[in-house]
Order: C-alpha cells, then sequence, then structure tokens
C-alpha cells in the first residue's frame, strides 16, 4: 500500500530530531503524531521553525515519547505492508522515520529502505509545481503536507496515464 508521509525535524548537522511526524495511506486514513523528546530550547531557538513549525503542532497531551511514537506508528504502518513510502524532497524525512528504530539496520524488515520522491517524478514526468494543487493553507503542518503528498501524486498518476 502506498503511505504518502511528512516530518518536521530540527537538522543539527550531526542528527535529524523528529518534531513531527504526519502520513496518510491511500485510502485516507490518517496518523499524526508529535515527539516530546526533541530539545524544544533549539527548536524554539530556531527561527526559521519557531515561525513555521512550532505554530502547528498538536496540543502536548498528544505528544508521545520516541518509543512511544515508534510503535503507534510502526503499527499503524505495518498495518498497510507491504508498504511503498511517498514523500516530497523526501531524503530527510525518511532519515528522521527510520532513525526512529535507531540506525537503518535496526528498522523493522517491512519498513521500506527507500522512500519514492515526488519531486523526482515531477523531474522525470517534465510536470511543473504550477500543474500541481497549491500548497497547504497550514504548509509544514505533517498532515497537511502528507494529504497533499498524495494529491499531487495522484495529479502525476492521472498525467502519466496510470
Amino acid at each position: 500500500m502506498r503511505v504518502y508521509f511528512d516530518t518536521e525535524f530540527l537538522d543539527d548537522g550531526e542528527r535529524i530530531h523528529l518534531i513531527s511526524l504526519g502520513m496518510v495511506d491511500e485510502d485516507g486514513r490518517t496518523f499524526m503524531g508529535t515527539s516530546c523528546e526533541v530539545p524544544w530550547d533549539r527548536v524554539f531557538a530556531h527561527k526559521w521553525l519557531r515561525a513555521n513549525v512550532v505554530g502547528y503542532l498538536q496540543h502536548p497531551r498528544h505528544w508521545l515519547t520516541r518509543a512511544e511514537l515508534r510503535d503507534v506508528a510502526g503499527k499503524w504502518l505495518e498495518a498497510r505492508a507491504p508498504l511503498e513510502l511517498w514523500a516530497y524532497y523526501g531524503a530527510h524525512d525518511h532519515i528522521a522515520l527510520t532513525q526512529l528504530w535507531g540506525p537503518l539496520n535496526n528498522a523493522p524488515a517491512w519498513l521500506p529502505w527507500v522512500t519514492r520522491d515526488i519531486k523526482a517524478e515531477m523531474d522525470r514526468l517534465g510536470v511543473p509545481r504550477e500543474d500541481l494543487p497549491p500548497d497547504p493553507v497550514r504548509a509544514h503542518d505533517p498532515l497537511e503536507d502528507a494529504l497533499w503528498n498524495l494529491t499531487a501524486h495522484d495529479v502525476l498518476r492521472k498525467l502519466e496515464g496510470k
């Protein structure tokens, strides 16, 4: 099953600290989780994250530890296996997701080692950004972005005739 996802994260050059994860499967079922174990002092000190991400975070009573987020998101994903993961400019998103299990070789066997990229698919098909749906109103809300990924990929598939 195709799963479209997006993450918000703090990249410090040594580690990608997952802030939040939004996912939607091709049937429209969604998942959203926020980690309570991010170095919040650094997130709030980061001007771009403070301006573009912090306002979309779930209420703190819905935040999960990394272990809880791994377990809950893992069950959600495993129920959809075999998986095909899709993201827009998804390299960092893939790392943020797989690091929930630690090093890549700790990831469960059902979790793909690659995320297919909507931007790469746009380039392959020669589709300009303006031919895709407009950005979500709440850009950088990972669930809204995951839903946009699904919609954008649907447009690309129709343009390709699949």
